[in-house]
Protein backbone atom coordinates (compact mmCIF):
# COMPACT_ATOMS: atom_id res chain seq x y z
CA UNK A 1 0.00 0.00 0.00
CA UNK A 2 2.94 2.54 1.16
CA UNK A 3 5.95 3.19 -1.35
CA UNK A 4 8.05 5.92 -1.13
CA UNK A 5 11.53 8.15 -2.76
CA UNK A 6 13.96 9.82 -1.93
CA UNK A 7 13.76 12.95 -3.99
CA UNK A 8 16.94 15.14 -2.93
CA UNK A 9 15.87 16.49 0.18
CA UNK A 10 12.58 15.21 0.06
CA UNK A 11 10.49 12.23 0.53
CA UNK A 12 7.84 11.23 -1.56
CA UNK A 13 5.61 8.88 -0.03
CA UNK A 14 2.40 7.61 -1.93
CA UNK A 15 -0.53 5.67 0.20
CA UNK A 16 -2.26 3.33 -2.59
CA UNK A 17 -3.98 0.11 -2.01
CA UNK A 18 -6.25 0.34 -5.34
CA UNK A 19 -9.15 1.75 -3.17
CA UNK A 20 -9.65 3.73 -0.54
CA UNK A 21 -7.03 3.36 1.50
CA UNK A 22 -7.83 2.17 4.73
CA UNK A 23 -5.12 2.14 6.93
CA UNK A 24 -4.01 -1.09 8.53
CA UNK A 25 -1.80 -1.79 11.31
CA UNK A 26 0.82 -2.99 8.31
CA UNK A 27 0.23 0.47 6.48
CA UNK A 28 0.25 2.47 9.62
CA UNK A 29 3.51 0.42 10.95
CA UNK A 30 5.03 1.34 7.73
CA UNK A 31 3.78 4.75 7.43
CA UNK A 32 5.17 5.59 11.04
CA UNK A 33 9.08 3.69 10.25
CA UNK A 34 9.20 5.86 6.81
CA UNK A 35 8.79 9.29 8.44
CA UNK A 36 11.45 8.56 11.21
CA UNK A 37 14.11 7.41 9.33
CA UNK A 38 13.56 10.66 7.45
CA UNK A 39 13.02 12.79 10.77
CA UNK A 40 16.45 10.90 11.76
CA UNK A 41 18.44 12.18 8.89
CA UNK A 42 20.09 15.41 8.26
CA UNK A 43 19.70 15.39 4.15
CA UNK A 44 15.97 15.53 4.66
CA UNK A 45 13.90 18.40 5.33
CA UNK A 46 10.49 17.49 3.89
CA UNK A 47 8.06 15.25 3.53
CA UNK A 48 5.15 15.28 0.45
CA UNK A 49 2.33 12.54 1.18
CA UNK A 50 -0.19 11.59 -1.48
CA UNK A 51 -2.93 9.17 -1.56
CA UNK A 52 -4.70 7.64 -4.91
CA UNK A 53 -7.57 9.32 -6.85
CA UNK A 54 -10.50 7.69 -4.68
CA UNK A 55 -8.62 8.78 -1.44
CA UNK A 56 -6.01 10.34 0.58
CA UNK A 57 -7.39 7.43 3.00
CA UNK A 58 -10.95 7.29 4.94
CA UNK A 59 -9.52 5.91 7.77
CA UNK A 60 -8.51 3.45 10.20
CA UNK A 61 -9.35 -0.19 9.45
CA UNK A 62 -12.68 -0.39 11.28
CA UNK A 63 -12.41 -4.18 12.16
CA UNK A 64 -9.16 -3.61 14.06
CA UNK A 65 -10.31 -0.30 15.83
CA UNK A 66 -13.38 -2.30 17.21
CA UNK A 67 -11.67 -5.26 18.52
CA UNK A 68 -10.47 -3.98 21.31
CA UNK A 69 -7.35 -6.22 21.35
CA UNK A 70 -3.69 -5.77 21.59
CA UNK A 71 -3.67 -5.11 17.72
CA UNK A 72 -5.66 -2.56 18.01
CA UNK A 73 -3.96 -0.54 20.66
CA UNK A 74 -0.28 -0.78 18.36
CA UNK A 75 -2.86 0.55 16.06
CA UNK A 76 -4.02 3.49 17.56
CA UNK A 77 -0.13 3.94 19.08
CA UNK A 78 1.60 3.91 15.83
CA UNK A 79 -1.21 6.53 14.22
CA UNK A 80 -0.58 8.71 16.73
CA UNK A 81 3.34 8.81 16.56
CA UNK A 82 2.80 9.51 12.98
CA UNK A 83 0.43 12.18 13.59
CA UNK A 84 2.81 13.44 16.35
CA UNK A 85 5.74 13.31 14.10
CA UNK A 86 4.20 15.23 11.52
CA UNK A 87 2.76 18.02 13.85
CA UNK A 88 5.59 18.29 15.69
CA UNK A 89 8.41 17.57 14.63
CA UNK A 90 11.18 18.87 12.56
CA UNK A 91 10.22 17.87 8.89
CA UNK A 92 8.35 20.01 6.50
CA UNK A 93 5.12 18.27 5.72
CA UNK A 94 2.92 18.64 2.64
CA UNK A 95 0.01 16.45 2.12
CA UNK A 96 -2.28 16.11 -1.45
CA UNK A 97 -5.58 14.98 -1.79
CA UNK A 98 -7.72 14.18 -4.55
CA UNK A 99 -10.08 11.73 -3.36
CA UNK A 100 -12.25 11.75 0.15
CA UNK A 101 -10.10 12.19 3.66
CA UNK A 102 -12.18 10.82 6.36
CA UNK A 103 -11.34 10.53 9.96
CA UNK A 104 -7.21 9.35 10.05
CA UNK A 105 -7.35 11.01 6.22
CA UNK A 106 -8.63 14.04 7.84
CA UNK A 107 -5.96 14.54 10.77
CA UNK A 108 -3.57 14.05 8.60
CA UNK A 109 -4.37 17.23 6.87
CA UNK A 110 -5.05 18.69 10.36
CA UNK A 111 -1.37 17.94 11.20
CA UNK A 112 0.20 18.80 7.37
CA UNK A 113 2.15 21.94 7.38
CA UNK A 114 0.30 22.44 3.76
CA UNK A 115 -2.32 21.04 2.44
CA UNK A 116 -3.29 20.60 -1.45
CA UNK A 117 -6.65 19.67 -2.71
CA UNK A 118 -7.46 18.52 -6.58
CA UNK A 119 -10.49 19.68 -7.33
CA UNK A 120 -13.79 18.46 -6.75
CA UNK A 121 -12.18 16.18 -4.88
CA UNK A 122 -14.30 14.37 -2.34
CA UNK A 123 -15.36 14.20 1.22
CA UNK A 124 -13.31 15.62 3.84
CA UNK A 125 -13.95 15.34 7.88
CA UNK A 126 -14.33 13.55 10.64
CA UNK A 127 -16.47 10.17 10.52
CA UNK A 128 -16.12 8.63 14.57
CA UNK A 129 -19.24 10.20 16.01
CA UNK A 130 -21.02 8.93 13.18
CA UNK A 131 -19.73 4.98 13.64
CA UNK A 132 -19.64 5.04 17.84
CA UNK A 133 -16.66 6.28 18.52
CA UNK A 134 -15.49 9.47 20.62
CA UNK A 135 -13.53 12.20 19.64
CA UNK A 136 -10.15 11.85 21.47
CA UNK A 137 -9.30 15.30 23.24
CA UNK A 138 -5.50 15.49 21.11
CA UNK A 139 -8.05 15.59 17.95
CA UNK A 140 -9.86 17.59 18.94
CA UNK A 141 -7.12 19.81 20.06
CA UNK A 142 -6.05 19.69 16.01
CA UNK A 143 -9.55 20.90 15.83
CA UNK A 144 -9.29 23.92 17.65
CA UNK A 145 -5.15 24.64 16.18
CA UNK A 146 -6.22 24.50 12.76
CA UNK A 147 -9.88 24.62 11.95
CA UNK A 148 -12.47 27.88 11.82
CA UNK A 149 -13.80 28.07 15.74
CA UNK A 150 -17.40 28.23 14.43
CA UNK A 151 -17.03 24.29 12.42
CA UNK A 152 -15.46 22.68 15.24
CA UNK A 153 -18.16 21.13 16.90
CA UNK A 154 -20.37 20.04 13.54
CA UNK A 155 -16.77 18.77 12.09
CA UNK A 156 -16.12 16.75 15.40
CA UNK A 157 -19.50 16.35 17.02
CA UNK A 158 -21.82 16.41 14.30
CA UNK A 159 -19.66 14.10 11.99
CA UNK A 160 -20.03 17.04 9.38
CA UNK A 161 -18.14 16.09 5.83
CA UNK A 162 -17.09 19.23 3.53
CA UNK A 163 -16.64 19.43 0.02
CA UNK A 164 -13.37 20.81 -1.25
CA UNK A 165 -14.33 23.95 -1.59
CA UNK A 166 -15.80 24.09 1.97
CA UNK A 167 -13.02 22.61 3.53
CA UNK A 168 -11.14 25.10 1.71
CA UNK A 169 -12.71 27.65 3.58
CA UNK A 170 -12.78 26.73 7.03
CA UNK A 171 -8.95 25.24 7.56
CA UNK A 172 -8.66 21.53 6.21
CA UNK A 173 -7.07 22.70 3.03
CA UNK A 174 -4.61 25.54 1.81
CA UNK A 175 -4.74 25.14 -2.02
CA UNK A 176 -7.30 24.17 -4.55
CA UNK A 177 -5.82 23.38 -7.88
CA UNK A 178 -7.85 21.40 -11.05
CA UNK A 179 -5.64 18.75 -11.70
CA UNK A 180 -2.79 15.69 -9.77
CA UNK A 181 0.01 16.78 -12.13
CA UNK A 182 -0.32 20.36 -11.02
CA UNK A 183 -1.04 19.33 -7.23
CA UNK A 184 2.66 17.42 -7.29
CA UNK A 185 4.22 20.63 -9.17
CA UNK A 186 2.78 22.36 -6.14
CA UNK A 187 3.62 20.47 -3.66
CA UNK A 188 7.57 20.35 -5.12
CA UNK A 189 7.86 24.05 -4.91
CA UNK A 190 6.24 24.30 -1.40
CA UNK A 191 9.09 21.44 -0.09
CA UNK A 192 11.63 23.77 -1.61
CA UNK A 193 10.45 26.42 -0.05
CA UNK A 194 9.48 25.43 3.56
CA UNK A 195 12.66 23.25 3.52
CA UNK A 196 14.52 26.78 2.95
CA UNK A 197 13.22 28.36 6.29
CA UNK A 198 16.26 28.18 8.80
CA UNK A 199 15.09 25.11 10.93
CA UNK A 200 15.79 26.44 14.45
CA UNK A 201 13.76 29.48 13.93
CA UNK A 202 11.14 27.33 12.50
CA UNK A 203 10.98 24.03 15.10
CA UNK A 204 11.02 26.42 17.92
CA UNK A 205 7.66 28.65 16.40
CA UNK A 206 6.16 25.37 15.37
CA UNK A 207 6.40 23.81 19.13
CA UNK A 208 5.56 27.17 20.78
CA UNK A 209 2.39 26.84 18.84
CA UNK A 210 1.27 23.85 19.15
CA UNK A 211 2.40 23.15 23.01
CA UNK A 212 -1.40 22.13 23.99
CA UNK A 213 -1.35 19.26 21.70
CA UNK A 214 2.21 18.64 22.94
CA UNK A 215 0.85 18.29 26.46
CA UNK A 216 -1.74 15.82 25.73
CA UNK A 217 0.14 13.58 23.70
CA UNK A 218 3.04 13.92 26.38
CA UNK A 219 5.83 15.08 23.84
CA UNK A 220 8.86 15.76 24.02
CA UNK A 221 11.78 17.23 21.93
CA UNK A 222 14.26 15.91 23.60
Amino acid sequence: MIEYVRDGAVVRISLDDGGRNVLTPKSVASLRSIIADAEASNEVQAIILSGNNHALSVGLDTATVLSGDKTTERLLSDMSETLTALYMGRLRSIVVTQGHATAAGAMLLLVADVRIGVAPGGKIGLSEVSVGLAVPEATLQLLRDRLLPGQQFACAGLSKLYDYQQASEIGFLDHLVPCSSDAQALAAREAARLGALPEEAYLETKLSLRNRYAQLVNFSNH
